[in-house]
């Protein structure tokens, strides 16, 4: 089953790309031009235009052990699915003394599961993914020594896609289908502000609106044999679900600071309001719509950072991420089979002759054994099980031109 970790939820997400392992150094080191993503205020520190590009690829490592003492179907388990590359660009212009504009493009979140039609899940989930991809215009403002302000406009498009394969009442015909493809445009308001408390010390603060994206699902319902007018009616119903285009908002925080041996340490957290999520998984159980709601639930993420001098031109950094489960155990599905998360990561970053800057970055997150488990269905069966070495790794590779 294919994971795609893109941040924090690493999966529905917490939403950012870092020049610093496992999503560390994200609100008040403000030192790239990711700045003007991950907090516009920070943008007031930079004293040239910048340039950043990078590209995050994840590889999920793990697979879903099927439990055939109590599980029903047959078809063994999903995939594993292929490698992500997630790019993103953010660039900072200096305006004058106090004022800089940014715009960032980047992919902060996302998830996905696609899995073969005959595997002993299709009746829940045979494919179910979410994209964001979002475009990010911002300005920031320098109050005074110690304040600055930014603000910005995420202009947030998402698109939706949930498969699942539909038993029919006739054993002699093969599986039906159910294909859900939905997308849309959504605005989220970003405010943000960076204190300077010292030369060493920062603070970082970042407010996210929630975005929705109005949307008009397309909806497909092949091979079923239910009567033309009861197709209607579940086409219907399904278009009124409120399927997973919204991006919830989020509150981000962040600490910087500077040791006199010029070892730095941060630390960032972020509140996610995941209980407005929405729909993920749309199955049809005879004549009716099975699309479970109010599944999710808030939660936080924290990472912590450590960069230190290696030489002149290169600087070591580790960092170690957490992030609290979004679903429980007894509402986790297979197209969210996400549990806890732990990350830890090392990179390095080089300082060229020119000024321009390289991360490379290499990171491991554990996704716990998010164990699934159904219950008994008289038309889509039971399937019960978790998974063995429920790992992603990635690899970043950022560039800064000055």
């Amino acid at each position: 089953m294919q994971k795609a970790i893109l941040f924090l939820l690493l999966a529905a997400s917490a939403s950012s790309h870092a020049t610093a392992p496992v999503f560390s150094r994200l609100f008040a080191a403000a030192d790239s031009a990711e700045t003007a993503y991950n907090n516009p205020a920070g943008m007031t520190r930079l004293q040239s235009n910048e340039l950043s590009l990078s590209g995050h690829l994840i590889k999920y490592l793990g697979e879903f052990e099927i439990d055939q003492s109590v599980t029903t179907v047959s078809g063994g388990a999903p995939d594993s699915g292929d490698p992500i590359l997630i790019p993103a660009m953010y660039y900072v212009r200096v305006i004058n003394d106090d004022w800089r504009a940014g715009f960032s493009l980047t992919i902060p979140t996302g998830f996905g599961s696609n899995s073969d039609g005959d595997w002993a899940g299709r009746y829940y989930s045979t494919e179910s993914s979410l994209i964001l991809v979002s475009a990010t215009p911002s300005v920031a403002y320098r109050v005074n020594d110690r304040l600055s302000l930014g603000a910005g406009l995420g202009f947030n498009y998402t698109t939706t896609e949930i498969s699942t394969a539909v038993a029919n009442s006739d054993p002699n015909l093969s599986d039906g289908s159910l294909d859900v493809e939905s997308d849309g445009l959504g605005i989220a308001v970003v405010v943000s502000s960076l204190i300077e408390l010292s030369p060493s010390t920062r603070i970082g603060i970042n407010y996210r609106s929630e975005s929705e994206a109005s949307t008009n699902p397309d909806i497909d319902i092949n091979s079923t044999g239910i009567a033309p007018e009861e197709l209607e009616q579940l086409k219907a119903a399904i278009s009124d679900l409120e399927i997973a285009s919204k991006v919830p908002q989020q509150f981000q925080f962040g600490i910087y600071h500077q040791l006199d041996n010029e070892w730095e340490l941060t630390f960032d957290a972020v509140w996610i309001d995941f209980s407005e999520f929405g729909v993920t998984e749309i199955s049809i159980v005879g004549n009716d719509i099975d699309a479970p709601d109010d599944l999710y639930e808030d939660f936080w993420a924290f990472s912590a950072g450590l960069a230190f001098p290696v030489s002149p031109t290169l600087t070591g950094r580790v960092g170690a991420l957490y992030a609290q489960q979004a679903i429980s155990d007894e509402n986790r599905s297979f197209s969210f089979a996400l549990d806890r998360i732990y990350g830890i990561g090392a990179g390095i970053q080089h300082q060229r002759s020119n000024g321009d800057r390289v991360d490379v970055n290499l990171n491991l997150f554990d996704s716990g054994n998010a164990p699934i488990d159904t219950g008994d269905d008289p038309v889509r069966g039971r399937i019960a099980g978790e998974y063995k070495d429920h790992y992603a790794i990635g690899l970043e590779v950022s560039y800064h031109w000055k």
